[in-house]
């Protein structure tokens, strides 16, 4: 969002640039009425109207990068309708009642739902506000950022109170673990129940005669996307609170649980999810390609720092994870 902000803010700098010299060509320096004023009107009028032209020239820029957008958006959405339009072909191509009709059904219904759910995933209704949802990399430069900045200024507090670093560690990381699960299971009720109201709509005598209204199912995406936005996140933000009152009066355990809240629901509602990988047990061996070392050194795990952050569907590794090693013994 403030990346966005600061490309808006550019880009009025710009127009307004752009005015100013467009201003200084067009304007009749000869003028005597012009000429008549002092400096200081001059600069004043000459600065207004170059102000109002830039204004004008990026209304109209935002105007036209918001029709593409849609047209955009529009054209991704046709594409998903063909793809249901086809799954609509396939389920109502078998009318004749056969002797293992209630098998074909379970089978047809398995088959339909999954597919239909790959469909919901991506669907996007056109006319719909767009809730922004970074990318999977975005996401990653989020969580890298959730370190280094709200995690360890969490740490330095809880030290002052437990007087032990390795036990702080262990405190945000569980607590980093329990929002995640939380986040996930969240996700997939959500995903569950949009996908009973839809499958409601087509049992029945022939799960092939019933066909699903394209538009029911856009509302049940939409709506299950305006959820994700505020409601899901202040629930387990609430509920993490209600977890841990000894640790809530901690504001800034509190911040870093409210970022690590809103990173992990986005992760959780990609189209294609994002996964954490909170690492081996102590005194398993120690990955260099996923894990990196915290201080001490050693190839033995003695505890997690920080999870590692992976793709689902390929296992791609976006960030490596953070664990304290046994300290070698050095004779």
């Amino acid at each position: 969002m403030s990346t966005t902000r600061l490309l808006d803010f550019v880009a009025a700098l710009g127009f307004v640039l752009i005015g100013c010299i467009v201003y200084t060509h067009i304007n009749t320096k000869d003028c005597l009425e012009f000429k008549s004023i002092s400096l200081l009107e001059r600069a004043v009028i000459w600065i207004a109207n170059a102000v109002i032209f830039g204004i004008v020239l990026l209304v109209s820029y935002k105007t036209l990068s918001d029709v593409w957008n849609q047209h955009r958006y529009q054209e991704e959405n046709n594409e998903l309708k063909t793809k249901i339009e086809r799954l609509q072909e396939q389920i109502k191509g078998n009318d004749e009642p056969t002797p293992t009709k209630n098998e074909e059904e379970s089978e047809e219904r398995k088959e339909f739902r999954k597919d239909l759910n790959n469909a919901l995933r991506n669907l996007r209704p056109a006319g719909v506000p767009d809730i922004e949802i970074p990318r999977p990399h975005k996401l990653k430069e989020e969580f890298a950022d959730l370190h280094e900045k709200e995690w360890t200024s969490a740490l330095k507090s809880l030290q002052k109170t437990t007087k032990s670093e390795d036990m702080s560690i262990r405190m945000l990381l569980q607590t980093l673990r329990d929002i995640y699960s939380s986040c996930c299971n969240y996700s997939n009720d959500e995903k569950e129940e949009a996908m009973q109201s839809l499958l409601m709509r087509i049992t029945g005598d022939n799960v092939a005669k019933k066909k699903l209204n394209e538009q029911q199912m856009m509302a049940e995406v939409c709506k299950q996307q305006n959820r994700s936005t505020a409601r899901a996140i202040e629930e387990i933000r609430e509920s993490v609170f209600d977890k841990n009152p000894e640790l809530v009066i901690d504001h800034l355990w509190k911040k870093y649980v409210e970022r690590s809240v809103k990173i992990c629901r986005l992760m959780s509602i990609q189209s294609k999810p994002m996964l954490l990988d909170f690492g081996p047990e102590q005194n398993a061996d120690l990955n260099p390609s996923i894990f990196t070392t915290y201080k001490a050194t050693g190839s033995k795990v003695n505890f997690v720092v920080w999870p590692a952050m992976f793709m689902q569907e390929n296992r791609e590794l976006l960030s490596k994870g953070i664990v304290e090693p046994i300290e070698r013994n050095i004779h």
